[in-house]
């Protein structure tokens, strides 16, 4: 997919890619030549996040996005009415959640200064959750995703921008003289070119490339790292006559030894409630299904010294993960930790997703924002947004413009 924003070449994917498209162009980077928000809808939750962090802040910058979460929620919900004003379909925004100690899960020293607040009982009571504690997230709650990219990739044209799909970058170059007939001489001086042949010209390129983010710096002449290694997330299904169990997103606090956050019950727009996800190697960038495939990025995958060294670190766990994706009964069992009342027969296979997960070669997984540019006649006219640290879709508004920002001043624009 490839986003053109007449002297900047975007491209990019989701609803933060879309919002950094909107916000290039309201800047008036000028407009010119991308499927919108394909992965907000079959296959990743909807969830809006609160601000509640999932540990001890890195850095300032690296919980850039928790920062900004409550003005991020009342801006969300002023674009729904804007939209829903243009005559456009959807919900607002819902709202409700807790996240809670399971029995054997101890409130340790990575938990002080967090208490139990009695307003989770609201949801507590409501559903039919168990532990030992739980966190009030009032504002935590749910929102339609894709609508919300696909305002964001509707603002953009309304600034004049064109959105253009199926377009495989494989190549971003300089070019070596103008096009027949052009009058603009070298003014576009970076191609971009697809696997079909196809190219768009352009003064500077900015990439928020999601999976690919690591591979578009390469062909770029930019540095190869942090490495993206794809993991699918699979989800279990409450069926509709069990929905009473779970009247609000109800998540554990994180066990800050594992790199990954554990189950998560999400009650979704359409009136569904996903169960999970696990976390597992997928076997394709682009790997939604169990059995999807591909030998390069298996073998990328594999021979990253930082992959290897996250196995090892966490090799009973990531074994864990690999079994409960495969027997449900398994993945039951520790929903049951939340909801006992949960059994087997209450649920269905449902959906996966796929996590772009930054790394760095010792096996950290990368939770602060990474752009990357470089020299040259390309490298020096290219950024890249490598990262995004979660919640990215919730900060999107407020990410957006900060890639705007760095965008200004990076190319004196």
């Amino acid at each position: 997919m490839f986003r053109v924003v007449n002297s900047a070449g975007v491209k990019a994917a989701g609803a933060v890619q879309l919002k950094v498209l909107k916000d290039v162009a309201s800047r008036q980077l000028h407009s010119s030549p991308p499927e919108w928000a394909q992965q907000w809808g079959d296959s990743q939750r909807d969830l809006l996040h609160s601000g509640l962090p999932e540990g001890p802040p890195v850095c300032a910058r690296s919980h850039f996005s928790l920062r900004v979460l409550p003005e991020e929620r009342t801006a969300l919900q002023e674009m729904w009415k804007a939209h829903r004003g243009r005559g456009a379909g959807g919900d607002p925004p819902t709202e409700g959640s807790v996240r809670a100690w399971p029995e054997e899960q101890r409130a340790g020293p990575q938990h002080r200064g967090r208490q139990g607040h009695p307003g989770a009982g609201a949801v507590l009571s409501a559903s039919r959750l168990q532990g030992i504690m739980a966190l009030d997230s009032p504002y935590t709650g749910i929102v339609d995703w894709r609508m919300v990219a696909l305002s964001y990739g509707t603002d953009f044209q309304d600034a004049g921008g064109t959105v253009v799909t199926e377009y495989e970058v494989n190549d971003i170059s300089t070019v070596k003289e103008s096009a027949a007939g052009s009058s603009d001489g070298m003014k576009y001086p970076i191609a971009i070119r697809d696997s079909k042949g196809n190219e768009v010209r352009c003064r500077y390129v900015l990439t928020c490339g999601g999976l690919y983010s690591d591979r578009l710096s390469q062909i770029s002449g930019c540095s190869p790292e942090p490495r993206i290694v794809p993991f699918r997330g699979d989800y279990l299904v409450l069926k509709p006559e069990k929905n009473y169990l779970v009247k609000g997103n109800i998540y554990p606090v994180p066990d800050p030894r594992f790199p990954f956050l554990g189950v998560h019950f999400t009650p979704r727009m359409d009136g569904s409630i996903w169960l999970g996800p696990n976390a597992v190697l997928a076997f394709k960038r682009e790997g939604y299904k169990v059995y999807d495939f591909n030998a390069r990025d298996f073998a990328d995958a594999l021979s990253f010294r930082g992959l290897q060294r996250l196995v090892m670190r966490n090799i009973t766990y990531g074994v864990g993960e690999m079994y409960r994706g495969v027997v449900i009964g398994a993945q039951v069992k520790l929903l049951q930790k939340y909801i006992p009342e949960l059994s087997r027969s209450d649920v269905v296979r449902g959906p996966s997703g796929v996590r772009a997960q930054a790394l760095d070669r010792d096996g950290n997984l990368v939770d602060d924002f990474v752009f990357d540019g470089g020299v040259g006649e390309v490298a020096s006219r290219v950024l890249h947004v490598r990262n995004a640290p979660s919640p990215a879709a919730t900060s999107s508004l407020a990410i957006g413009e900060m890639i705007a920002d760095e965008v200004q001043s990076r190319f004196a624009l």
